[in-house]
């Protein structure tokens, strides 16, 4: 009888601890399994006590608490590792793209939005907003390639160099296209080339012809007054040749464009001076002014090499619009765009003809009779020198529109 008690209680205690045991071991997957939710949802907010319980049940929680805190460390590290990329990315003067084989768009830097003038860029598709042609370009790209493309958006005509490389992320391949502006590098090169030729023929023109003039002048002083026809023939031929180095020191200017001279220029105060001082040509040429300024606006300048390409750009535009069967309206909108302040000089007169437009911006190229064809090729040295452009933005029978993009403009 005895002995049956001994079993009957052996075997409570045996169930007993086998239930004590079965608890703790649920209560740690309790906790594991707790642990494990609330890292997926990156809440750390919580902590297991280490002052109640048993001593293994303590030292249990501890060690919970201590990894907790090891995964909350790693991931704030990752996400300031994240946040650095970040900024490197949206700071860097390449755009950035990062595409997977669907053609989505899982990265893009602001730098990119920016060149291909889109708010919103998710999918390849999207750049038929701004080309056609793009989303098959960009979506047949293969890593290695390089490439170029030209496209208009509304900072005027873009032209763009592609390259572009493979990763693999998380087991996807995905492919990074780097897109950069190089449309100033094209401008300075051919400036550039331009400038050497120039300097080169007019050299060679004045070497030419300034001694023509000294030497006509001179035989006209001896021998002019003694036989009146040659005396007009040398006389002649002395004016010819002034002409002549008169024109050649005009071009000069084009190779001799000084550096600028920079100081804080207020927009708005600008454009009101280039009224002021086109006021009167404006009203002969019975010509409506209108202009938008968006408030604030400031760049570091050299305002009066600023002011040649206003007046320039003015003077254009008046002509332009000589003869116009419509009102007459001068338009000057200035506003800024990703950091970059933009000016555009618009008017509604003739249209520039599609075989001219490539050709405006050569030097001593005109289309008007008494033009010398380097005011606007000046103004593009000018704009250079200031890490600008300027470009024709449009040009159609509703209106023509030139704009100054500055760059960097503290």
């Amino acid at each position: 009888m005895g002995f049956n008690y001994f079993i009957v209680a052996t075997l409570v205690v045996l169930l007993s601890l086998v239930l004590y045991i079965t608890k703790r071991y649920r209560s740690r997957n309790e906790k594991i399994s707790y642990l494990l939710k609330a890292v997926e949802n990156n809440d750390f907010a919580f902590k297991f006590t280490e002052v109640k319980g048993v001593k293994f049940e303590r030292i249990f929680n501890a060690a919970l608490n201590r990894i907790k805190e090891l995964i909350a460390a790693e991931k704030r590290k990752i996400k300031e590792q994240e946040t650095y990329y970040e900024i490197i990315l949206e700071n860097v003067i390449t755009g950035i793209i990062v595409v997977d084989n669907r053609g989505e768009v899982l990265q893009c830097n602001s730098k990119a939005l920016t060149i291909l003038g889109l708010n919103v860029f998710t999918s390849l598709s999207q750049l038929s907003r701004v080309d056609e042609s793009l989303p098959q370009l960009f979506h047949y790209l293969k890593p290695g390639d390089t490439s170029s493309v030209s496209f208009n958006n509304e900072r005027g005509e873009v032209n763009v160099s592609l390259k572009v490389s493979a990763v693999k992320l998380r087991g996807e391949d995905l492919r990074i296209i780097a897109l950069n502006d190089i449309g100033a590098e094209l401008e300075e090169k051919e400036t550039e080339s331009w400038a050497k030729l120039t300097r080169v023929l007019t050299h060679e023109i004045m070497n030419l012809t300034a001694p023509i003039a000294s030497i006509s002048e001179t035989l006209y002083m001896v021998y002019g007054k003694e036989d009146e026809n040659l005396g007009r023939g040398l006389e002649t031929i002395n004016q010819t040749g002034k002409g002549l180095i008169s024109f050649v020191e005009s071009y000069r200017r084009f190779t001799g464009v000084p550096l600028p001279v920079k100081k804080r220029v207020d927009i708005l105060e600008f454009i009101d001076k280039i009224e002021v001082l086109m006021a009167e040509e404006m009203r002969s040429a019975q010509v409506k002014f209108n202009k938008r300024v968006e408030p604030g606006l400031i760049i570091y300048a050299d305002e009066s090499q600023l002011t040649q390409i206003m007046v320039n750009l003015f003077k254009n535009a008046l002509h332009a619009m000589r003869g116009n069967q419509r009102d007459s309206t001068l338009g000057v909108d200035a506003y800024r765009i990703d950091g970059e302040v933009l000016i555009d000089v618009s008017n509604n007169g003739r249209a520039i003809p599609a075989e001219l437009k490539d050709k405006i911006f050569v030097p001593f190229f005109t289309s008007k009779e008494e033009g010398s064809g380097i005011g606007l090729s000046i103004s593009r040295q000018i704009m250079r020198l200031h890490n600008g452009t300027i470009k024709l933005k449009n040009s159609s029978e509703k209106s023509t529109t030139f704009t100054l993009l500055f760059r960097n403009v503290y």
